[in-house]
């Protein structure tokens, strides 16, 4: 699975956030960890804070953590102190997991995420090495549903950074089903639904559209596979162990969707394949980030905007993710013959 980093460069510190799965529950990508307030300093002058982030996944192969630090210096830019290595990471921390309901505890080795084939994107931040802990997911006991706890000693500190999350457990996507047919005619409304259990707060819903495309302005073209990505649902918050839920998906938006993905010429020849199903899901701590994140904004909000971490110390979030997919679910007839004669995408070539 591919990963995706974003940065966030505060009043007098810098701050990360690293995730460990190809989707997000998008929330994340609010930058929450900023502090408005002239008056209030994040970070102490000369004391560096712990920066962590993970997001444990029981379907990764191997579970990734990122440790950083952030600290302000008034004589040097935010900027020039990213570009340092020395800036951003504990020469010693020791970082490990351990299962509450057994005592055992996982220890992670510091890894390059460059070598891992996790290229750090270019930016503020220096980019080499890249550092992360790593440890397989065969190497731990993970159990849906049971409580975890993070420890990082930085350096030679004698008192962890700890953090605590429930291993959130898969939900099941009843509608699709595996033999079923979604129906996205333009006037019709589709219900999704999906089963809830006591770990997921929150939800995102993707639609790995796949298309067979053919560019005939090429001499011998061929068709080839093409998979567009719709955003169907994003921040759906839920109670845990709510039972059956639903969204009701406007078929129009699909076609919407079609028309901006997808370039209009007639060079284009298509035809549509199937769709992926694609829900994940979120623990109740990315829930409380989305809704701290969210409480303080619009125009009679105070100035400052709060900062959410569920660490002992330091900025950050622990918590953990899981995926459900319906995978080559085919539109009914009606659907198909709408998507060649809308007005939104009667010009795609289907």
């Amino acid at each position: 699975m591919s990963h995706r980093s974003l940065y966030f460069e505060g009043e007098k510190g810098i701050y990360l956030y690293f995730c460990t799965m190809k989707y997000l529950v998008a929330f994340i990508f609010c930058g929450i960890f900023f502090a408005c307030a002239n008056d209030l300093d994040l970070i102490e002058e000369g004391n560096d804070i712990p920066i962590v982030y993970g997001l444990l996944s029981a379907q990764d192969t191997a579970q990734y953590l990122r440790v950083e630090k952030a600290f302000a210096d008034e004589s040097i830019s935010a900027v020039d102190l990213a570009m340092d290595p020395s800036n951003l990471y504990y020469e010693n921390a020791r970082v490990a997991l351990i299962h509450e309901a057994t005592g055992q505890e996982y220890i992670f080795e510091e890894v390059d995420g460059n070598a891992e084939g996790y290229q750090r994107e270019e930016g503020i931040f220096a980019n080499a090495p890249n550092t992360l802990y790593k440890k397989l997911s065969s190497e731990i006991n993970l159990i849906e549903g049971d409580s975890y706890r993070l420890e990082v000693l930085k350096d030679d500190s004698d008192i962890p950074v700890t953090a605590q999350t429930l291993l959130v457990a898969n939900s099941c996507i009843k509608k699709p089903g595996e033999m079923g047919l979604i129906d996205l005619r333009p006037n019709s409304t589709y219900t999704l639904q999906w089963r809830g259990n006591e770990t997921l707060a929150l939800f995102d819903i993707y639609f790995e559209i796949n298309v067979l495309e053919k560019d005939n302005s090429v001499a011998g073209s061929a068709f080839q596979p093409r998979t567009y990505e719709w955003k169907v649902l994003e921040g759906f918050a839920v109670e845990p162990d709510v039972g059956n839920i639903e969204h009701q998906l406007d078929g129009i938006n699909f076609y919407s969707f079609m028309s901006g993905a997808l370039e209009k010429d007639p060079k284009w020849e298509r035809v549509f394949r199937d769709i992926n199903v694609i829900i994940l899901g979120g623990g109740v701590e990315l829930q409380d980030y989305r809704s701290v994140g969210l409480a303080n904004l619009g125009i009679t909000s105070s100035q400052d905007i709060p900062v959410f971490t569920n660490l002992s110390e330091g900025r950050g979030i622990f918590s953990s993710i899981t995926r459900s997919e319906v995978l080559n679910v085919p539109l009914n007839g009606l659907s198909l013959d709408s998507l060649t004669t809308n007005a939104l995408t009667r010009d795609l070539g289907f």
